[in-house]
């Protein structure tokens, strides 16, 4: 294993993705472009920007933070859910996608199953205490 911060692995992670979305600007001409698009900016558009990308880094550094803390299995499980949770706030919120109903059906059987998942989680751990404490209670 490496011992990297999270900070560390923040950066190296950040900083691995630009390079093929740097090859993909390139490719499609964009890096030409950037100097007057920028020029076109305002106060406001690069605040925003900057926020996006001060988001962006928090979110991955958040990510990082909370992989450390539980298992894979239980990562995965959860970005999944969050990512379903996501989609529908954002259809029935702010309204700004149409889902059909077997998306909606397949979204909340994957938010069901992600709590499902945590919740039999919780009660395989307290079990697993449970058992350990048990032979001390009973003196062997």
């Amino acid at each position: 294993p490496v011992d990297i911060s999270k900070t560390g692995v923040t950066l190296i992670n950040n900083l691995v993705g630009m390079l093929p979305v740097g090859l993909a600007a390139y490719a499609k001409g964009e890096i030409a472009k950037l100097p007057s698009v920028y020029a076109t900016l305002n106060q406001w558009d690069k605040f925003y920007i900057a926020m996006s990308c001060v988001i962006g880094l928090t979110i991955s550094y958040t990510s990082i933070w909370a992989q450390s803390l539980i298992s894979a299995t239980s990562f995965l499980v959860m970005i999944n859910a969050n990512k379903f949770v996501i989609i529908g706030i954002e259809a029935c919120g702010l309204h700004s996608k149409a889902l059909t109903w077997f998306q909606i059906w397949g979204a909340s059987l994957t938010v069901l199953g992600g709590i499902l998942y945590g919740k039999a989680r919780q009660w395989i751990e307290q079990e697993a205490e449970r058992q350990a404490l048990l032979p001390k209670a009973l003196g062997h």
